[in-house]
This record gives structure tokens, C-alpha cells and sequence, in this order.
């Protein structure tokens, strides 16, 4: 499939081909790769799948340790450390005593 866009973070990256699907690869310790527990840090490009099948991608971002993307619908994902607020994602780590 022909890349059509590439994202990196700290230590994994993101690939979107022309057809609208995702490829993820690097460290998963924080879930940036969207790949689930296994495989934990994939080398080579893999599909992201699971909530993202069947998705278009449009457009692809990666902070150090957290990923997004938009699709075709103009829904907005985003997964990985959210400890600051980062990904929008309620966190446990959030409360009024540390923020």
C-alpha cells in the first residue's frame, strides 16, 4: 500500500497508506501503538485494528508517548499515556489534588 502520511513519537511511529489505514510499530508500554497487549512492541508496521476496523483515516499525530488520528467521519481517536490530559481521556491519574 502507498504511505501517504507518517507520524513519530518518541519511541514508535504511525504510517497512514492512501486508503485510509493505519500502521502502527515501537514501544507499546503506554498503548501509543493502539495494537492492544500483543504484539507488546512490534517492529515492522502493523494494522491497528479492533475499534479502528473499518475506519478511513485521514490524518495521523503522534506526541512522545500518545497517538491520534481523524477519520473520514470526523471522529477524532486518540490512545496512549494521558496522564496530563493529553489524549482527553479521563485518567486516574487526574485529580484535583495533582492538577
Amino acid at each position: 500500500a502507498e504511505i501517504k502520511d507518517m507520524a513519530f513519537g518518541s519511541d514508535h511511529a504511525l504510517a497512514l497508506t492512501g486508503d485510509g489505514k493505519l500502521y502502527a510499530w515501537g514501544s507499546a508500554k503506554w498503548g501509543q501503538v493502539g495494537l492492544g497487549a500483543t504484539p507488546q512492541n512490534p517492529q515492522k508496521p502493523t494494522m491497528v485494528k479492533g475499534v479502528m476496523s473499518g475506519k478511513v483515516v485521514t490524518s495521523i499525530s503522534c506526541g512522545s508517548l500518545h497517538s491520534a488520528c481523524l477519520t473520514s467521519t470526523g471522529d477524532v481517536y486518540t490512545w496512549g499515556r494521558g496522564f496530563e490530559g493529553q489524549t482527553g481521556h479521563a485518567s486516574k491519574a487526574l485529580d484535583s489534588q495533582t492538577n
